[in-house]
């Protein structure tokens, strides 16, 4: 039962899916990501069965994708067709945050050059490179963190870096988060 009744009884909201924008769904489903909120932070439990191993089908442009059941590292997702990642892979936690695994329960924004698929795999799909965001900030490049009155900051980078090798796409932020949210973008 994918409702989110069953799912997520205590969801103040429809679930958001994302397709060029967000979408309204009262349910939600395996592979797909979705925004929900909540009156307040708490844990829910996913019942269900063990799910090891799922497909994210991916437009291009900007997707929300799922997890599995269990913490996989975002470099062990497979790619069809081979190489359509374009940026980090994301999560929302205040704000825009780059993940280097997906967890259970968690949505996750990644950007693709073309429709396919993500096919993420416990067992260890063969292995693709994919590009996460360098640890730091690269080399000739300035950062300006943002930070509110409650704490929740983002950082941006800006200038002319001097690394021939920086995708600057790795940089990119994902579409703006549902209206109410913490967003720092240049525009």
């Amino acid at each position: 039962d994918g409702s989110l009744s069953a799912i997520y009884p205590t969801a103040i909201s429809n679930a958001f899916m994302f397709d060029a924008g967000y979408v309204s769904s009262d349910s939600v489903w395996t592979g797909a990501g979705f925004w929900l909120k909540f009156d307040s932070a708490q844990t829910v439990p996913l019942p269900g069965t063990l799910n090891l191993q799922d497909t994210s089908e991916v437009r291009k442009g900007w997707n929300i994708i799922g997890s599995i059941s269990d913490t996989i590292p975002t470099s062990s997702l497979g790619q069809d067709p081979p190489g359509i990642v374009l940026s980090s892979y994301f999560y929302f936690d205040s704000s825009y945050k780059t993940a280097t695994k997906l967890a259970p329960g968690v949505g996750y924004w990644v950007k693709v050059s073309s429709s396919g698929s993500l096919i993420h795999s416990y067992a260890g799909w063969p292995k693709q490179s994919v590009a996460a965001a360098p640890a730091g900030i690269p080399a000739g490049l300035n950062s300006l963190a943002v930070r509110d009155a409650v704490g929740r900051n983002q950082t941006l980078y800006f200038g002319a870096s001097t690394d021939a090798d920086l995708r600057l796409e790795l940089f990119e932020l994902p579409p703006l988060p549902p209206e109410g949210t913490f967003d720092v973008r240049f525009a």
